[in-house]
């Protein structure tokens, strides 16, 4: 799609003025020394990761000590989550706290180290309260994203942390979905006890429209076709750029000498029934080779982990793949490796494999972790 793809792939923040308001005041608060803890919980889609970016962001602006948490970057050893974060802030800090920080957290929780007397519970109190002693004399903001990923102990530091805050120069945003297969852990449960509920509610048909507007331009039939996408994306700020991105690979929406060309008719509009039926819809469209690739990839639980030098081990023409299915949408670039765009897609691809092949892939996945020496998958 080239400039046309790139235009789409950042939408506007839409939808999201009054958390963003809140967040910005208890940011200002924090570098006062009265801190607080918000917990983004949203749908798949909704934007939580772009409130952890604005979040980020907008505390670097105002001169705070960020650490960015995200379970993809990190391994599920206990406390890797607050050692990565430990990491980020002693960067940044003056060297006599950097290394009082630094010393507190060196060799916790990692393999083959002892931990203080006094058993796992006094060493959350202890990193927390080293981490709180910074907070009193510098603006500290922990930015954690899919919080229900992370390893227990780590979260329940930064549960610690989210119930102090109000008290100290530090502001916790976290996130986690809201999906009713979510159990959350006792760790997660003190974390969301902890921290003050941020919804981000599905955007209206108005904001939909806003959205195409700002997208393709001021062009007639943009409220007929805000219609039709809210209806099948049902106010999923992601599903309704990808049905946007749809329109334009599909052709129905134009590019030409600067400017766009929408359908003129209702009946000219061709969209899935449902964001289910667009994701079969993506997956049919992938050539055999390709498609059976991305299945492969959506029985790997660890996908997010798995770097360019374990996925090209996969098949012979594993980067070509990659690179087919990143042009067709399926796939992202995240961190080290690749995700998948949508949860739908994984759940397409399953659905359609038979049981004798997924057993094969299986088995293929496997081999590949034992030869990498990581565990075997289960």
């Amino acid at each position: 799609l080239g400039v046309i793809g790139a235009y789409l792939s950042t939408p506007e923040l839409l939808g999201r003025d009054e958390q963003l308001l809140r967040m910005r005041k208890a940011l200002v608060r924090a570098t006062r020394g009265r801190g607080g803890a918000f917990l983004l919980r949203a749908a798949p889609g909704a934007g939580r990761t772009r409130m952890i970016d604005v979040c980020v962001l907008e505390s670097k602006l105002v001169g705070a000590l960020v650490a960015r948490v995200d379970p993809a970057s990190l391994t599920r050893d206990s406390f890797a989550a607050v050692r990565g974060a430990i990491a980020q802030w002693c960067a940044a800090l003056p060297a006599q706290l950097s290394e009082q920080l630094a010393s507190a957290a060196h060799g916790v929780g990692q393999s083959g180290t002892s931990l203080p007397t006094g058993g796992t519970g006094s060493v959350h109190t202890r990193l927390a309260r080293e981490i709180l002693e910074v907070a009193r004399q510098r603006a500290l903001v922990l930015a954690i994203d899919d919080a229900q990923d992370l390893d227990a102990p780590s979260v329940a530091v930064f549960a610690l942390l989210a119930r102090a805050a109000d008290t100290h120069k530090l502001l916790v945003c976290a996130s986690v979905p809201t999906r009713a297969e979510l159990a959350p852990s006792v760790p997660l449960r003190m974390l969301m006890d902890a921290t003050i509920p941020l919804p981000l509610e599905p955007w209206t048909l108005a904001q939909t429209e806003s959205l195409l507007d700002s997208l393709f331009g001021q062009v007639p039939n943009v409220p007929l076709l805000a219609d039709r996408v809210h209806h099948v994306a049902r106010g999923n700020p992601r599903d309704t750029m990808s049905l946007a991105q749809h329109l334009v690979d599909s052709g129905l929406v134009t590019h030409q000498a600067g400017v766009w060309s929408l359908p003129v008719r209702l009946d000219e509009i061709v969209l899935p029934g449902s964001m289910e039926h667009a994701q079969r819809r993506t997956i049919e469209a992938l050539d055999a080779k390709d498609r059976q690739f991305a299945a492969m990839l959506a029985l790997e639980p660890e996908l997010e982990r798995l770097g360019l030098t374990v996925l090209a081990q996969l098949s012979a023409d594993a980067l070509t793949r990659l690179e087919a299915l990143s042009h067709h949408g399926v796939l992202v670039a995240r961190h080290a490796g690749f995700a998948f765009r949508h949860s739908g897609l994984v759940d397409a691809l399953r659905a359609a494999l038979p049981d004798a092949e997924k057993r094969a892939l299986h088995d293929r996945l496997r081999a590949l972790h034992q030869a990498a020496g990581h565990h075997p998958l289960t």
